[in-house]
Formats: C-alpha cells, structure tokens, sequence
C-alpha cells in the first residue's frame, strides 16, 4: 500500500514535525493520517503513469528513484524538490553527460 495525499493523490512522505506524521510537499504542507489515503502500489503506479506519460516501468523507476532522493533528502535536513523538478534535473544531468 501507498500513503497518499487525499487531495492530489501524490506520495505522502514522512513529516519532520513531531505533531503530524505527513508531508505533502505538491501542496508544501504537514498532514495528519486522516488528510491521506491508501491506494494499491498497482493503483499508485497507474497514477504515476497516467501523470508523467509514461510506462509503467517508467513510473516505477521513477518513483523508487524520487524515494531514494526524498528519503536522503530527510535524513540530511534538506527540503527535496518535487518529483517534476527531480525528474527534469535528472533529464539535464543524463544530457550534460553526453
């Protein structure tokens, strides 16, 4: 199961202060459990596919690629950009490479 926002339907993330155990960070905001919803990882991946135009596989790429970098992100007191914003900073990064 996924944790998401009620509102957006986005990945919900854990929150760095104490009184709310959420974060969403489309809507810049701390969340208690009754502002989210569970969707299936299938239902989630779906979400994801429809909103970045992409595969599946994409999606599922992308999404554990944002969690690895939102998840560092909390652990080294930095504010992570929204996956939109991680997703073209990656594309900028594979062009500079070239």
């Amino acid at each position: 199961m996924v944790r998401v926002c009620y509102r957006c339907k986005r990945k919900v993330y854990p929150s760095k202060t104490e009184t709310y155990p959420f974060q969403c960070f489309i809507h810049d905001e701390d969340l208690f459990g009754i502002e989210t919803i569970e969707v299936s990882e299938e239902e989630y991946i779906s979400l994801l596919t429809k909103r970045l135009h992409c595969t599946k596989e994409e999606a599922q790429q992308i999404d554990e690629a944002y969690d690895r970098y939102v998840y560092d992100c909390i652990e080294r007191d930095y504010h992570p950009v929204k996956m939109e914003k991680f997703i073209k900073s990656r594309a900028l990064e594979r062009e500079a490479r070239r």
